[in-house]
């Protein structure tokens, strides 16, 4: 097994190059399975997103779907774990490992015992786990959250994954193939998963995720929005009105607000000395924000929205009523169109907002409408 791996990981050599990306979908609309983005968290320091070498990371990948039932619960993820090459030149990047391993002449002498590179299954790899030269196969089905350890003697910047994760079906990998990644009998949508994450050598790099519960979210008219939790969203009926409506009025439930067809406009309003610094040192710039709001109804006006140190403002209001802006915030306007076509019962609307700080850092929110 741990030879067809290798030979497998060999072989990614000359096809990371030519692989391709599927159609994308709709930016803001969740119509299918998806992935928004991937957390990376140190074990023992769940806030902090720059493992030091001797230290693990949990790599957690925010999985949404349309549909409040639908779970990750047959779902299976396939991933290599390495270091990030110290060299990249576009496509996608190769394990340095493996650069290292060609350079050396170990590639070829190990690709001589054998013929050809073979498919490599999640159901061929024993444990659901194997490392060979630094590179870590891995395979979990369920809830795609996986541990990896940073060695003592990690050497590279920054840590590389790759791989798939197939709503239905099983993954597997095949070098001779130019999607490398594949998903077989999967009925489901299957998503091609590429990432780094920077090691920590000095003080100076350490970065945390951002705290998404900072985020402030208001729908006109006056509404402050707040998140729900994932279970009680699971529980919201599809058929909604009734539960909001309350004599044809705005409700005031900040957590399910029932909202009228039509273009909304929503509020984004972040503390501004929350972010951290760059540098982590005085006088440094604040690191900039990425807020992406995805909705599972209608469509929000743009897929980013960027807080930046001229995001910052002062004199803001929530409706007529003035915001104390000291400390400053960071606010920004973004719209909302839910469909004309809604159920005399109602909408029940899933909106997942991610937050990203451009430097590794990431969070998620879910919230809940119902539009009527």
């Amino acid at each position: 097994m741990k030879r067809r791996l290798l030979m497998s990981a060999l072989s990614l050599l000359g096809l990371f190059t030519s692989a391709c990306q599927d159609d994308l979908p709709k930016a803001t609309l969740i119509e299918d399975m998806r992935i928004l983005g991937s957390q990376i968290s140190v074990v023992g320091d769940e806030t902090r997103a720059t493992p030091r070498p001797g230290e693990s990371v949990r790599v957690s990948f925010a999985t949404v779907f349309p549909e409040p039932e639908q779970t990750v619960e047959r779902a299976q993820l396939m991933l290599i774990s390495c270091t990030a090459p110290d060299r990249y030149t576009g496509g996608l990047p190769i394990c340095q490992e493996l650069i290292d391993a060609v350079e050396s002449g170990a590639a070829q002498e190990a690709a001589s015992l054998f013929t050809a590179p073979e498919q490599v299954k999640c159901s061929d790899i024993p444990g659901g786990r194997q490392t060979f030269a630094g590179v870590t196969v891995l395979c979990l089905r369920g809830e795609p959250d996986v541990q990896l350890a940073i060695p003592d003697d990690f050497k590279g910047a920054s840590a590389l994954f790759l791989g798939i994760l197939c709503e239905r079906g099983e993954a597997f990998l095949d070098p001779t193939t130019p999607e490398l990644f594949g998903c077989e009998d999967n009925d489901g949508e299957s998503i091609g998963l590429m990432g780094t994450y920077p090691v920590q050598r000095n003080d100076d790099q350490i970065n945390h995720n951002p705290d998404a519960s900072l985020l402030s979210i208001e729908m006109e008219p006056f509404i402050e929005w707040r998140p729900i939790d994932p279970e009680m969203l699971a529980t919201l009926p599809e058929s909604c009105a009734t539960a909001t409506a309350t004599s044809g009025a705005m409700p005031a439930d900040p957590l399910f607000p029932g909202v009228d067809v039509g273009l909304h406009e929503l509020t984004l309003r972040y503390p501004a000395k929350a972010r951290e610094r760059a540098l982590n040192e005085p006088g440094e710039p604040f690191e900039n924000l990425e807020i992406s709001v995805h909705a599972t109804f209608g469509e929000v006006e743009r897929q980013f929205t960027v807080f930046t140190d001229d995001s910052e403002t002062v004199g803001s209001k929530r409706g007529e009523v003035p915001i104390d802006t000291d400390p400053p915030w960071l606010e920004e306007n973004v719209s909302w169109d839910p469909e004309d076509d809604v159920p005399v019962t109602g909408q029940l609307v899933r909106f997942f907002v991610t937050v990203r700080d451009q430097r590794g850092g990431f969070n998620m929110s879910t919230y809940a409408a119902c539009v009527r």
